[in-house]
């Protein structure tokens, strides 16, 4: 029997693996013998509706260690839900020397090509596809903005009325395109449209669409691949020795992920290769089977966000010469955390009990109802502080949250949670005394601080200062913004002394599109992440509410089965507070079950779940 006793919800991840392909084996080494002597850049797991308009951050970006190149490489690979793994690779004559406009060509970059290219390399696996060297015909349509379909640079076999490879960039808009074709072949090779920020599902292809406009502008068929990830390569001019790029501490403080600057030899899985300062010990290497350039480390338990230096000596690359890093590479990182759950992560939440937890939905729509994911206000009664915690991670990235607590604004349980129109809450207004404690190094942590801020309402805003919150801008949305009539919705925290966002939830009030969802100020675009419209790029993102009561929070002091039958959890209690037993059978269940219920009257209570065997289970005594 497993048993836990849980004064908030417990809330469990999957780490899930890679997906390998139905006939073709997934990376571009494994498929593409030119890509063994070119340098991965950039590394793109696609979202369904990805909003680049203030920029994006690649899942690898290893541009720093690029200083020149003589051609440069896309790849791309897409799988069907349910189908075979199809892949684009093309390669060309560099058309710039800067290695920061060849990514996606958002705004903030600057990126706009619209030209031939030269001596195209082409390798697909997708039938129809023109493939061979040194091609004729290559063109770029990259831009971060709208188009049409005129054919304006009469570029060859393009028409002024289909969308192909022959488009008018237009001045305006967002809808954004990164498409590279073969005009003489009357080919799109791949083409990746709608990022910009209209907040929709993205456009993405190999070869012609065979249905709708050859360049798959407007398909918005994004979410029907399991696996879309694009990759930009360069091929310097001397192939030189591998380096070590960077380390980053995986949730769960056991894993640390290195990244290298040249795919890698088997014998990198080696252990010996690698160690680590801080008492922590390498127990297991393994290498990304895909790229190669990855290696992640299975360590000894690592103390949580603790500084650490990783010391590699002896990796080699996979090419002939089997070049060697640099002896004694190193490289800075931060562990991560514990895992999911404010309890796991914040000594604090331990006294608190949890009021609402909402699994934000990429398109949340409050206007009318909202229905929590669990909720708890029922059995609250009075409180002297509040806090909120937020859970988030993209994917393939690490979880990171906010945890702040503060002074209660409001006596109203009903108004503490997502301010909609039916719970009436609408605060803007300083709060006192801040605890606050994350994951990201960039949050300003600590007890008691000052310059706590609310802006939580359910209608528009504008940038406005109107009502002079300390160091907030008249000109950009962040911690001092005028509220409005309309439906977007607000709901962030902030601390103004230290001009930082602390987390923002944005764009759930009835609009029907992508909420804004972030911790910490946004380094692209708006500071609160107004118009990010970035929920999407979320695998987790869970909100939860909890307060501070005068009751004792929930601590087991026994847990037994009972020789008549049924199994017994006692726990500390308030006198003449009521505590309830909820039960399931896994934690993947849908739902709680309560199987016992009762008033203590004494320093303890004990509760009896008389239907138990002695099968796996869980149980959560509530506290009110």
């Amino acid at each position: 029997m497993e048993n836990a006793c849980l004064s908030s919800l417990a809330v469990l991840s999957l780490l899930i693996s890679g997906v390998n392909g139905l006939g073709a084996e997934r990376g571009a080494l494994q498929n593409v013998p030119e890509a063994a002597h070119y340098a991965l850049v950039y590394s793109l797991d696609i979202p369904n509706t990805p909003n680049y308009s203030g920029g994006l951050d690649y899942d690898i970006d290893l541009r720093s260690g690029i200083t020149e190149f003589s051609r440069i490489a896309y790849y791309l690979e897409l799988q069907p839900t349910a189908g075979a793994l199809k892949y684009l690779w093309v390669s060309m004559d560099a058309f710039t020397a800067d290695v920061n406009l060849i990514g996606v060509p958002t705004a903030p970059n600057g990126a706009v090509f619209q030209q031939p290219v030269a001596n195209l390399n082409v390798v697909a696996n997708v039938a129809g596809i023109v493939t061979g060297t040194n091609l004729t015909g290559g063109n770029l349509e990259f831009w971060p903005s709208d188009f049409t379909a005129v054919n304006w640079a009469g570029v060859t076999n393009a028409s002024d009325t289909a969308f192909d490879w022959g488009d008018t960039m237009a001045t305006t808009g967002s809808y954004g395109s990164m498409q590279i074709a073969n005009a003489e072949a009357k080919q799109i090779l791949f083409a990746f449209n709608r990022w910009g920020g209209n907040g929709g599902t993205a456009d993405l292809g190999i070869g012609n669409n065979p249905s709708g406009s050859p360049d798959y502008t407007f398909a918005q068929n994004a979410a029907g691949y399991a696996v879309k990830t694009l990759q930009v390569y360069v091929l310097p001019p001397v192939s030189g020795a591998p380096a070590l790029a960077g380390a980053v501490g995986r949730s769960g403080l056991t894993n640390v992920v290195l990244t290298f600057s040249k795919p890698l030899e088997d014998a990198a899985t080696n252990r010996a290769h690698y160690a680590i300062d801080g008492g922590v010990n390498v127990l297991d290497a393994s290498l990304d089977p895909i790229n190669r350039l990855l290696v992640t480390l299975t360590t000894t338990p690592q103390q949580p966000l603790t500084r650490h230096t990783v010391t590699v000596n002896g990796v080699r690359d996979q090419t002939a010469e089997q070049l060697e890093v640099a002896t004694n590479s190193t490289a800075v990182f931060r562990s991560s955390i514990a895992g999911r759950g404010a309890t796991a992560n914040v000594p604090e939440a331990a006294d608190y009990t949890l009021v609402y937890s909402l699994d934000i939905p990429n398109s949340p729509n409050y206007k009318t109802k909202l229905i929590y994911t669990e909720d708890y206000s029922a059995g609250i009664t009075e409180f002297s502080r509040i806090a909120y915690y937020l859970e988030l991670r993209q994917t393939g990235g690490n979880l990171n949250y906010l945890w702040a607590s503060m002074d209660a604004f409001t006596a109203n349980v009903k108004s503490i949670g997502v301010p909609t129109v039916a719970s009436k809450a609408v605060f803007q207004q300083p709060v006192a005394s801040l605890n606050v404690a994350s994951s990201l190094a960039s949050i300003t942590t600590g007890t008691n601080l000052a310059g706590g801020n609310l802006e939580f309402w359910p209608s528009n805003y504008e940038s406005a200062n109107a009502v002079g919150v300390p160091t907030a801008s008249d000109l950009d949305y962040d911690w001092g913004d005028t509220l409005t009539a309309g439906q977007h919705g607000s709901m962030q925290l902030h601390n103004a002394d230290a001009r930082e966002v602390l987390f923002a939830f944005n764009n759930w009030g009835g609009n029907a599109t992508i909420a804004d969802l972030g911790i910490g100020t946004n380094p692209h675009g708006q500071p609160d992440w107004t118009f990010a419209g970035n929920a999407a790029s979320y695998t987790i993102k869970t909100l939860q509410v909890y307060v501070l009561t005068r009751r004792k929070s929930c601590n087991i002091v026994g847990q037994t089965f009972q020789p008549e039958g049924g199994f017994k959890v006692t726990c500390e209690a308030t006198p003449g507070a009521t505590y309830s037993l909820w039960r399931k059978s896994n934690l993947s269940a849908e739902t709680w079950v309560q199987v016992a219920a009762t008033t203590a009257t004494a320093e303890t209570v004990s509760l009896v779940d008389s239907q138990a065997s002695d099968q796996t289970g869980f149980y959560q005594v509530r506290t009110p």
